[in-house]
């Protein structure tokens, strides 16, 4: 229920304004590097390419436009890293890069067209991931015990390179997830959603319209 909450919220912030400023990249591509508390959840908002990859330390790196750089947000509150533009401007550019480096990530929220990457050997044993929109998210790390993926729109999750012990998918849309699933599948699909899985689970679904469940070879 919260990471829906703030799925909810984010979109009413991210679509609600019509008189905002419109600031277009200058095509000179700097980068930075920010200072953050410490976190082990991220919410991005926007139009991003947002890296996470395992390491002992923290840290977060910026790539964009010079003159976008200064409206680009990151902040932490309650144990969560959100990214995003200031609300009162529309940036129009190729696409910002966050790339977060990070011991362990739990929670992962992106909203708008977002391309998410996770990549190496967290040791966490779960992670939840909610995506709202047109983006994509890409999971390649080690073995997970348990992942919750909720998805609403167009949204694609490609997690064939991840053993996932056991998984829910609650999806809304024209959504697509490939899994790899050891133990339990459950998925619950509203609208044309397509989960495609390999590994031999218990399969549960739940489907209203017209998605599908696929074993892929």
């Amino acid at each position: 229920m919260k990471n829906l909450f703030v799925l909810f919220t984010c979109s009413l912030l991210l679509f609600s304004s019509c008189t905002k400023d419109i600031i277009r990249g200058n095509g000179k591509i700097v980068t930075e590097d920010r200072q953050v508390e410490p976190f082990s959840e991220v919410q991005v908002v926007g139009n991003f390419d947002l890296n996470i990859h395992y390491g002992n330390d923290r840290s977060v790196k910026l790539e964009t436009d010079a003159n976008i750089l200064p409206f680009l947000l990151t902040e932490v509150d309650d144990d969560v890293l959100h990214i995003s533009y200031e609300s009162d401007q529309v940036v129009i550019n190729d696409r910002s890069t966050v790339t977060v480096t990070i011991p362990e990530i739990k929670n992962i929220v992106a909203v708008g067209n977002p391309s998410v990457l996770v990549s190496g050997n967290f040791s966490n044993a779960d992670l939840e991931f909610s995506g709202t929109g047109n983006g994509s998210f890409d999971l390649n790390r080690g073995p997970l015990e348990r992942a919750d993926i909720t998805t609403s729109g167009n949204f694609h999750v490609n997690a064939f390179d991840t053993e996932i012990e056991s998984c829910l998918v609650m999806m809304h849309g024209q959504g697509r997830a490939e899994l790899k699933v050891e133990h339990e599948l459950e998925v619950e699909i509203n609208g044309n959603g397509r989960v495609y899985y390999k590994g031999d689970p218990t399969v549960i679904t739940t489907i209203n319209g017209n998605g599908k469940v696929i074993k892929a070879q």
